[in-house]
């Protein structure tokens, strides 16, 4: 099938999957935030409309089916729209986060799309919340197969008292106020660190965050942009991602397969692999002074839960699973 993939940002492992189906690549250069103005918002929405191309047998989109939806509409021909649904998207608009006549639009122009390909079975729970019910098959993301042995075979200390997160775009997405303010109970009570890694969350709103809740700041390391982070993997005792619609982080498969032992939120897609899932702070404050107690034993017990669980995750059996069920979305839609 003649296939159109709409990337929406800069993520390699979703090209690489395009690319294994043979798929064109284009990418949005007049993106929608929310951040911006509601003129800003509809000339950008307009420009990227304009300059898909619906000369396809499929539109792949990167959680960004609006786009494509919009264009299909108001043309002749008709391509067939499938939608990765990888992004908090679909949890924003469930959870009131979207909110008015952006909510009702963007849930009208949903029912456009043909089928979806979800990043793992949370986001059958999203469709489900919104009534979604066209076809869907389950993909998954992968760590590339050198990074995936570099991270099997690292030896971690699980008794640094060193807790870990790595949280690209938007902290609330990420959870990082609610990690935060677990951590601060937790801290109080043992002497734990924290390592925060971030290519683009402005050290101003981590040291903000730090400061309003109170947190020494000798205990918190924000680590804008490293070089490497394998050095921090190395001396992490327990991951934490406490995401709001994280559909399946590759941060949270990289920690486990380097034997971290990993907790996340029940909003996160990672739950179905993870050590241990939390619903809010005190589930998250619990579940991290259990960690931090155990036993030698028990912490080894689950790291190696944790490199097992992980294992799959890689590219060269990923591409494969990916292709397969893209085929099969095609024929279900078709």
């Amino acid at each position: 099938m003649n296939t159109l993939f709409v990337s929406a940002g800069t993520n390699s492992v979703h090209e690489k999957m395009a690319e294994h189906i043979g798929a064109d690549i284009h990418h949005i250069k007049s993106r929608v935030t929310k951040e911006q103005g509601k003129l800003d918002k509809l000339n950008n929405l307009l420009n990227s409309i304009a300059d898909i191309d619906t000369d396809y047998d499929i539109i792949l989109c990167e959680n960004n089916y609006y786009y494509s939806a919009l264009k299909r509409i108001l043309v002749w021909k008709k391509p067939k729209i499938i939608n990765m649904a990888c992004g908090g998207l679909f949890y924003n608009l469930s959870a009131g986060v979207i909110k008015g006549l952006e909510r009702k639009v963007l849930l009208s122009l949903a029912q456009e799309i043909d089928g979806h390909l979800l990043l793992g079975h949370y986001g059958v729970e999203l469709m489900e919340r919104l009534g979604l019910t066209q076809p869907h098959k389950i993909v998954y993301p992968f760590v590339p197969d050198k990074q995936a042995k570099k991270l099997l075979d690292m030896e971690t200390d699980l008794d640094s008292k060193e807790m870990t997160i790595i949280a690209r775009g938007d902290p609330h997405y990420k959870g990082l106020d609610m990690l935060l303010k677990a951590y601060y109970v937790v801290s109080r009570k043992q002497d734990v660190m924290l390592n925060i890694i971030s290519r683009d969350i402005p050290p101003s709103w981590i040291w903000n965050e730090v400061d309003k809740n109170k947190i020494d700041t000798k205990k918190v390391r924000y680590h804008h942009n490293p070089p490497e982070i394998d050095s921090i993997l190395k001396r992490t005792a327990l991951y934490v991602q406490p995401s709001r619609g994280d559909t399946f982080p590759v941060a949270s498969i990289e920690a486990m397969m380097a034997g971290i032992p990993t907790i996340v939120s029940s909003e996160t897609g990672t739950k179905e692999i993870a050590n241990d899932c939390f619903k809010d702070t005190n589930g998250m404050i619990r579940l991290m002074a259990q960690y931090l107690n155990m036993s030698d034993k028990d912490r080894r017990l689950r790291s190696d839960v944790a490199k097992a669980e992980s294992m799959k995750f890689v590219e060269s059996e990923m591409l494969p699973f990916f292709k397969n069920n893209f085929e099969l979305l095609v024929k279900a839609i078709r």
